[in-house]
């Protein structure tokens, strides 16, 4: 996984997803998709690149797909959010579903020790910080 530098969120994000979310939420109290909409927007911003894979999400092979980071169910107030977004291709974002426990792209966190052994550098990861879980979770191991 990859540092993904979060995009600012786009000029109309708010009149196509976020109001009409609301509104939905507050009449009917159900998830409609308009995250849909943001879809064009988040290729654009991220370069087409899946912030879980580092692939690029293809425009004719590969079906892109808006994932909450913070699911659905668990996190009602973010549903519309343009920072809960990961732009991800649809196969990992089916496999993640709602869990709670895949490494945000977006943080930073220094997961790396760098030791010199003769002429070789050798790297470890504290067991607490391997990402093992988020790739067990997205189906690439």
């Amino acid at each position: 996984m990859i540092k993904v530098v979060p995009a600012p969120e786009s000029a109309t994000f708010d009149s196509k997803v976020r109001q009409p979310g609301l509104r939905a939420l507050a009449r009917k109290g159900k998830i409609r998709p308009y995250w849909t909409r943001a879809l064009d927007d988040l290729m654009a911003a991220y370069h087409e690149i899946c912030a879980y894979s580092c692939f690029r999400i293809h425009p004719i092979t590969g079906a892109r797909s808006a994932d909450h980071f913070a699911p659905k169910p668990k996190d009602r107030d973010n549903i519309y959010e343009w920072s809960n977004y990961r732009l991800v291709c649809s196969r990992l974002n089916s496999s993640k579903r709602d869990f709670g426990d895949v490494l945000d792209p977006f943080e930073t966190i220094k997961v790396c020790t760098s030791y010199r052994i003769g002429s070789r550098t050798v790297e470890t990861m504290p067991a607490a910080l391997r990402p093992a879980r988020s790739y067990m979770r997205s189906g690439l191991s």
